[in-house]
């Protein structure tokens, strides 16, 4: 992976880029020695070695002697040992749940449909999954973290708003934390996809990434230069609440036209059941009510299974998609874009429209090496994603030593 060159990186964050780099590599070719890493990252052997002792230290890494007891012979591997994590992945009525360890493989998980969106209600639901999940685990439990359809704070501690959930400032970190006894996180279900793609799917080794999620909202996930972008305040990528369609349908935020209100899948659901209500035929017994989980699935399975109408709304909304997918090549020159979302499930239909509506409408020079490719995870991004959160955030802090699997949440 190329070094990253921004001017305003202090020399700590270049530090915290490098040490994910030399794990990315270990994490994806085990074994490697400190001279191998050293080539590959393209950094001094010094260097490496620095960053690998701490990590040694930490206990994220152990070393194997290949032979002759020399340190820059002895190849390293991650620590499966060392800890596991919890990715939640949470929808309206619905969630995914997954227990990794350090190298993200899949111990465990759990898919549960929830009685209703209520705050009470989901967290004792998401506490009964964690212990779930965790029960039987034999390494420490370093974090959970919930990608949430909607914005989270600075701090990854709040639900700052969901419009599919109805929530409001909710502290679902801190009243989660309470039924786990473990640091929790809360993260963007974007941010979380594209974390998922960058460390284990489509992305690995994509320093300039953008996942486009579409579910019950559209919203994107960004990497720059190798780190994940928020904004100033932490709502970076609310793609969905761009306008799309002056004076169009009116969207849940309020305004008129926006991305999510004529390309999500309620959206498309609503669109569907119109046309179902009006008489025309389609393979889906009733119109879809556009809210709960089966709803989609529903959708998805009549796009795949070659429905007409189902397949029409679908390259409208993926249309207006290409149309935003263009915006962001043009301002962010990505080298790749990720379809990833629920709506990503329904296949071609839905890619070949967005990548031929982006390649009309991008800038030639911003479109010409960019790769627009679905998701390699699939319906797990959001999920390994907020696991690699957890993990990504006890390996920081191992610049300021402390150790892993402690009591902090951030």
């Amino acid at each position: 992976m190329p070094t990253p060159v921004l001017s305003d990186l202090t020399d700590t964050s270049i530090r915290v880029i490098n040490r994910k780099r030399v794990l990315a590599l270990i994490l994806h070719h085990p074994g490697l020695t400190r001279t191998e890493l050293a080539e590959a990252c393209g950094l001094s052997t010094a260097t490496v070695s620095s960053l690998v002792a701490e990590l040694l230290e930490g206990g994220i890494l152990h070393e194997h002697d290949s032979g002759g007891g020399v340190p820059r012979n002895r190849t390293l591997w991650l620590n499966r040992h060392a800890g596991c994590a919890i990715g939640i992945e949470l929808s309206p009525r619905h969630c995914r749940a997954v227990l990794v360890d350090m190298e993200l493989n899949v111990a465990k998980r759990v898919e549960r449909a929830l009685p209703n969106t209520l705050v009470d209600d989901t967290i004792i639901a998401l506490a009964d999954i964690v212990s779930e999940l965790y029960t039987g685990a034999t390494t420490p439990l370093l974090g959970v973290a919930v990608a949430v359809p909607g914005p989270d704070d600075e701090e990854g501690k709040r639900v700052v708003f969901s419009e599919s959930l109805g929530w409001t400032d909710v502290a679902l970190a801190e009243r989660l934390s309470m039924y786990t006894d473990c640091p929790v996180s809360v993260i963007n279900r974007p941010k979380a996809g594209v974390l998922g793609e960058h460390w284990y799917g489509a992305g690995q080794g994509v320093d300039n990434l953008v996942y486009v999620s579409i579910s019950s909202g559209v919203a994107a996930g960004i990497f720059i230069g190798g780190q994940l972008f928020r904004g100033a305040y932490g709502y970076g990528g609310e793609l969905g609440h761009t306008t799309i369609v002056e004076d169009g349908p009116r969207c849940v935020c309020g305004n008129r036209g926006c991305l999510e209100a004529v390309a999500s899948l309620p959206a498309i659901a609503a669109a569907v059941g119109r046309r179902m209500r009006s008489g025309e035929p389609c393979i889906l017994s009733e119109p879809p009510e556009g809210q709960a989980a089966r709803d989609y699935d529903q959708l998805i399975a009549a796009a795949r299974n070659g429905d007409p109408l189902v397949r029409e709304e679908m390259r409208t909304a993926a249309h207006y998609i290409g149309i935003a997918v263009a915006n962001l090549i043009d301002l962010f020159n990505p080298q790749m874009v990720i379809l990833g979302g629920q709506l990503g499930l329904a296949g071609e239909i839905v890619l070949s429209t967005v990548r031929e509506t982006a390649q009309r409408r991008a800038f030639p020079l911003s479109y010409r090496n960019v790769q627009i490719v679905a998701s390699a995870l699939g319906s797990d991004s959001a999920c390994l994603g907020a696991c690699a959160y957890i993990i990504a955030e006890r390996i920081n802090q191992l610049g300021a030593r402390q150790p892993v699997g402690s009591g902090a949440s951030q």
